[in-house]
């Protein structure tokens, strides 16, 4: 068995279809990020303690935060991590979709890019790469969607 794992969600993804018909959710994004049918999260084990919305990478099949955006680890990314988990845990992995985290308060007139320590800001670097995340619905929450790097 691998590490990082795609999971299948469809049979996830029909129940939370039924829940949203039960509740009158059907247009609801955060759970229509679920009910979508795609395979846009998996769950990875991790090579280190990850907190929670984070920008990782994948190497050797361990998730990995990545440092900054000086790094050519920019080219690893592999998408976002939805849980925390300390070394050896599994946690989910975001590959794109929307994203909502109360902590957050991003402006919804600049864009989102990759920081430190995968930390996602609204600063634009000055140096190394420049990795777009997606874009900011609303202070709270983001449609994560990675884009390639750009040398600056």
């Amino acid at each position: 068995m691998k590490s990082c794992i795609q999971e299948n969600f469809n049979q996830l993804a029909d129940a939370i279809v039924r829940i949203e018909q039960y509740l009158g959710l059907e247009n609801d994004v955060n759970i229509n990020t679920l009910s979508g049918k795609v395979k846009n999260i998996s769950i990875c084990s991790i090579g280190e303690n990850i907190e929670s919305y984070k920008i990782v990478k994948c190497i050797d099949n361990k998730i990995y935060k990545i440092g900054n955006n000086e790094n050519i680890d920019c080219n690893k990314i592999y998408g976002m991590s939805l849980e925390s988990g300390e070394d050896g845990d599994y946690i989910k992995v975001l590959h794109f979709g929307v994203v909502e985290n109360d902590n957050w308060n991003l402006n919804i007139n600049k864009p989102i890019m990759l920081g430190m320590n995968g930390d996602i800001t609204q600063e634009m670097p000055t140096s190394g790469f420049w990795v777009n995340l997606g874009n900011v619905i609303s202070n709270k929450k983001i449609i994560f969607n990675m884009s390639s790097p750009i040398i600056l």
